[in-house]
């Protein structure tokens, strides 16, 4: 698989699980999403990952929270 498989694959999960979340938005507060969908990330990495490369991971994303961007929503109702 190319780099450019793997970067449409990964937009591709991104956008499904984006928009189930949103779904469940519906039903739930946004914050149990955002700490269900961290506790899965967490526990997904923890498995994957052996506790050098997840202590770095971890690292990696307290280093990069400052690059997060708020969503909009630019529904037109």
């Amino acid at each position: 698989m190319t780099e450019q498989d793997k970067d449409r694959q990964l937009d591709n999960v991104y956008q499904k699980v984006f928009r189930y979340s949103v779904e469940l938005a519906l039903k739930f507060e946004w914050q149990m999403i955002a700490a269900t969908l961290i506790a899965i990330g967490l526990r997904l990495y923890k498995t994957i990952l052996s506790e050098e490369e997840y202590e770095s991971m971890c690292d990696s994303i307290k280093d990069s929270m400052t690059r997060v961007e708020k969503y909009e929503d630019k529904t037109l109702h």
